[in-house]
């Protein structure tokens, strides 16, 4: 199932790779679909970095607010062009 939605999300964005990342009890899995550089044959790993899109800024201020020591009263829109490491 997981292929398969990838794919598809590969094929209706046009983007050449799609990592997948999901936390399940505290474990960290990756998965990277396509490749970096349309027929180039390079794949994705964990080492990629990949520009945040706007959904994604929403998810990683979020994490960012919530931890204690940045909670107080930031601003973390100016983070928001920050490249992201899966």
């Amino acid at each position: 199932m997981l292929h398969a939605n990838a794919a598809k999300l590969k094929e209706k964005s046009g983007a050449y790779s799609v990592p997948v990342g999901i936390v399940k009890y505290g474990k960290i899995y990756t998965r990277h679909f396509g490749e970096i550089d349309k027929g180039n044959g390079n794949k994705a790993d964990d080492n990629t970095y990949f520009e945040i899109a706007s959904v994604t800024k929403l998810f990683n201020n979020s994490r960012w607010l919530a931890t204690p020591k940045n909670a107080s009263n930031t601003d973390g829109s100016k983070y928001n062009n920050l490249l992201l490491k899966l």
